[in-house]
């Protein structure tokens, strides 16, 4: 197997060849774009300037045509037959018609406007219907107008532009596009008597010139559209795709680009290609001056191009075949002077890799490149035996020194498993002693709230004892009111008893006096009783009061005794609150250098781990050395 078989795009001598056909490609490809491109420019220029000449030369042709037909109507007013009766002006009008061709319509009329005749016959001499125009008449029309009134002088004609004249429409059922040329009958006196008016059909005199123009472009392959186009851009015509003529279907074309006689530029088409524009202006001819209409050719740029299409062809070829030939040259040169050697180089680095040394370098004499290279390979030979043991040796160490190191690993460890053991135990106890905490200091807090609560218990029954007191002396002033109350009922009673004897004495005067003696005897009865019961009730009160006074004295000494054993227990759970926050404080403590013992022994662990994997991995590189110090390849 060959260098080249063997490494095929990827070897040097196919990159060398590709980069020689590069270097070589690059200046002739530039040399062909910029001849290609030029040769472009001058097909559009000359393709422009042939098709301007063609527009001019066409424009000239219908300008001529115009012109005889503007001397036309000048000849025929001139004929005997315009001044004659109608039968002689029909059969004149007849033959004009057929003799020239080019007529659609022609009508005389008097100096009032009513038409006296018209041609019966069209050009090819079959009958042509006009009876329905004898009589009728066309003054306001600006052909009868301009020529009756004189304004058409001696040698002139009347002009109108491109127009679809309503009488011929009617009388050929079409559109009845027609140019309008008029002049005045002129009798021997010099007096305007009637107007002949020559309708010029559109179609047998301007589309068969422009037919003609279309006939040679297609014999010089060519696919071009012709337009005439008026001053104000209408579209009059646009050959051969319709016979449009002054309708409406087709749109306005920009004239302001045409501002010379005449010239070509190139633009968009409406279907985005590139074509080329020549145009030329209806400059007229002798006295006829036309109608400032401009002649237009579009050619898509694809049909002018075929000869710099060849050229761009034959630079294909020519750079085709320059691949070839610089492909096979470079090949042929690469081989020899660089892929041969460079492979005989190749293969003996293969085989020093693969162990075997006994091969000769004389590649080691050249002066170039793969002479130092093939140097470079001798010293690596002659060196390939101490690597060989520096790397042994190296390879014994590491692995003795990752054994060791394996060992401490697996002892961090081991040590941070018993740490984290610790570490968990202390934070279980912490929890614990936290929760007795907890609850020494709510007992500690409820032990407070019931000293307190003792405290105002012990006040209450203070401030009840002279409460008591105070109803007991106000009972007693209650039952000195009472008898006071009772000496008053029986005085009372006494009074009334005397005040009923003397009423009995004074006789009928005096039975308003017993009435009233009884009632006060009465109320002095109810008084008596009332004070009797309560006296009775204030004497219970009394009694009552003082059984309050011994059962406040006896409630106020349990109430001292509560409060001195509330105040002992309060300072006992207050001394295990402050017992169990020191113990907290000192696991807590503990709890952090066991945590700071753990985090430095997962540390020395990861060291360990990092280390033990370095060796890991100096030991493998170390073996990767000795087998390459071996000459040894996967």
């Amino acid at each position: 197997m060959s260098d080249q078989t063997k490494y095929g795009t990827k070897g040097v001598g196919f990159k060398v060849v590709i980069s020689g056909l590069l270097i070589a490609l690059v200046p002739l490809l530039a040399c062909s774009f910029i001849a290609i491109r030029k040769s472009y420019a001058q097909r559009e220029v000359a393709e422009g300037q042939e098709l301007m000449g063609s527009v001019e030369q066409i424009a000239d042709k219908i300008d001529r045509l115009l012109f005889e037909r503007y001397g036309d109507v000048q000849a025929f007013v001139y004929h005997p037959g315009a001044s004659a009766d109608r039968d002689t002006a029909t059969a004149a009008a007849n033959f004009f018609t057929k003799s020239y061709g080019y007529y659609d319509l022609m009508v005389l009329a008097d100096a009032t406007g009513k038409v006296l005749a018209a041609n019966t016959a069209d050009p090819e001499g079959k009958p042509f219907d006009t009876s329905s125009l004898i009589g009728t008449s066309v003054k306001g029309e600006p052909w009868f107008e301009d020529s009756i009134s004189g304004k058409i002088g001696d040698g002139q004609s009347y002009s109108g532009d491109l127009a679809s004249d309503a009488t011929l429409a009617k009388l050929m059922r079409g559109q009845g596009l027609s140019l309008n040329f008029s002049a005045p009958v002129i009798d021997s006196t010099g007096k305007i008597i009637r107007v002949w008016s020559n309708r010029v059909s559109w179609e047998r005199s301007i589309r068969e010139v422009l037919g003609g123009l279309d006939q040679t472009f297609k014999a010089r392959s060519k696919n071009a559209s012709i337009l005439i186009v008026s001053s104000t851009g209408k579209v009059l015509e646009e050959f051969p795709k319709s016979a449009v003529g002054t309708g409406t279907a087709l749109s306005a074309f920009p004239v302001a680009r045409m501002t010379e006689k005449s010239g070509f530029y190139t633009e968009d088409g409406a279907d985005g290609t590139r074509q080329i524009v020549a145009y030329a202006a209806f400059p007229g001819f002798g006295v006829y001056k036309g109608h400032n209409w401009r002649l237009v050719v579009r050619e898509p740029l694809t049909e002018a191009m075929g000869e710099p299409r060849q050229l761009r062809n034959l630079f294909f070829m020519l750079i085709g075949a320059a691949v070839v030939g610089i492909c096979l040259a470079t090949h042929q040169v690469v081989t020899r002077l660089l892929v041969t050697p460079l492979g005989d180089i190749t293969g003996k680095t293969s085989r020093l890799t693969k162990g075997d040394s006994s091969f000769e370098l004389p590649e080691a004499a050249r002066a170039d490149e793969l002479g130092e290279l093939a140097r470079a390979l001798e010293i690596f030979r002659r060196n390939a035996g101490k690597i060989r043991t520096m790397t042994t040796q190296t390879a014994l160490s590491v692995d003795e020194a990752s054994t060791a190191i394996g060992q401490i690993s697996d002892g961090a460890r081991l040590q941070t498993t018993q740490l984290n053991q610790i570490s968990t135990a202390i934070g279980e106890s912490f929890g614990a002693i936290k929760l007795v905490t907890q609850n020494a200091t709510a007992g500690r807090q409820k032990a407070e709230h019931a000293s307190s609560s003792v405290e105002k218990g012990k006040a209450a029954v203070g401030d009840l004892t002279p409460i008591v007191e105070a109803i007991a002396q106000n009972s007693r002033k209650i039952n000195q009111i009472t008898q006071v109350i009772a000496q008053i009922a029986n005085r009372t009673h006494i009074l009334s008893l005397n005040a009923a004897i003397e009423a009995a004495r004074a006789g009928e005067h005096g039975k308003g006096f017993v009435v009233v003696a009884q009632e006060v005897g009465k109320l002095a009865e109810s008084s008596a009783q009332n004070a009797r019961q309560i006296a009775d009730i204030v004497e219970q009160a009394a009694t009552d009061s003082q059984r309050g006074m011994e059962a406040a004295g006896t409630v106020s000494g349990a109430m001292q005794e509560i409060a001195s054993a509330t105040r002992e227990t309060t300072e006992s759970v207050r001394s295990i609150a402050v017992a169990m926050d020191e113990q907290q404080a000192t696991l807590a403590q503990i709890n952090g250098n066991v945590d700071q013992l753990r985090n430095i022994a997962m540390a020395n662990t990861a060291s360990s781990e990092e280390i033990t994997a370095t060796m890991v991995q100096l030991s493998k590189l170390s073996n990767d050395t000795r087998l390459i110090a071996e000459f040894k390849s996967e």
